[in-house]
């Protein structure tokens, strides 16, 4: 009777699960609002571009690579990729990166720079690899969210960069610094991240995956910046449009011995408010 029980449990656990993929894979196809915990007005959702790309343009590659029509191949990387032959990666067929410039730990909050960031710089630049940036943050508020740009822009050193410096904030454990945050004030942070770094001359950018997307951040207060969409899929399923998309966390790529974040970069949006 006890295993009947598990059984049936489990297979409820699993129905369930199966239910909300499906609700959420329809979510674009139905045209369907999302869910708005932030409380978003129906005016402000308005404002947002929908996203429309088909799911049939998409193709891959058995090396974890995923590709659609005009959109640019890149990846991510850090210090935990270690030495990268920027030559091997360009001639891989990747045309951007985005390289970590800094990042807040989690615990203490301390600030540092990326080990690799100036080697990387350099070398991708002297490839050929257009480039951006990105911090790795654990703000509490609006004022350490102005202290890891300046942090950034102060090893940038005024050096070009073709794309954003993007606000990475993510929930690491449920226990740390900044865990607890509400959406309200990692929406603030990120808005506050955007500006500074607009305000020295580059564009602002904003890391999210699905969740915090639709239950964090209120979208329609950044959407003056770029949406980067982290959802590991051969196909995003976003309900509103975003610029560039991190479809996998353990790509292949020649020149880099470590598995590393592939992305791909739209040429444009998909809609218009």
């Amino acid at each position: 009777m006890r295993q009947k029980a598990i059984g049936f449990l489990l297979l409820c656990a699993a129905l369930v699960a199966a239910c909300l993929y499906l609700s959420q894979r329809s979510m674009r196809q139905t045209q369907q609002d999302p869910p708005s915990a932030n409380g978003w007005t129906q005016v402000e959702l308005s404002q947002l571009p929908r996203y429309r790309r088909d799911d049939a343009d998409f193709s891959a590659d058995s090396q974890g690579g995923i590709f659609y029509p005009d959109a640019q191949q890149g990846i991510d990387v850090s210090e935990h990729q270690g030495k990268i032959d920027w030559q091997k990666v360009r001639e891989d067929g990747i045309s951007f990166a985005i390289l970590r410039v800094a990042y807040r730990g989690y615990t203490e909050g301390r600030l540092a720079e990326d080990a690799t960031f100036r080697e990387n710089l350099a070398a991708a630049r002297d490839a050929g690899i257009e480039l951006g940036a990105y911090v790795f943050s654990q703000a509490l508020n609006e004022q350490e969210a102005e202290e890891e740009a300046a942090f950034a822009l102060s090893i940038l050193d005024g050096a070009p960069l073709e794309l954003p410096i993007y606000f990475d904030w993510e929930h690491v454990s449920g226990d740390e610094r900044a865990d607890r945050l509400t959406g309200e004030q990692v929406t603030r942070n990120a808005l506050a991240f955007c500006r500074a770094v607009e305000d020295a001359g580059y564009r602002g950018g904003v890391y999210f995956n699905s969740s915090v997307g639709y239950w964090k951040l209120t979208l329609p207060v950044l959407a003056g910046y770029d949406f980067w969409l982290a959802q590991y899929e051969p196909a995003p399923y976003f309900f509103y449009d975003f610029h560039m998309w991190q479809y996998s966390d353990h790509a292949e790529v020649d020149g880099i011995e470590t598995a590393v974040d592939r992305n791909l970069r739209f040429n444009e949006t998909t809609d218009s408010p």
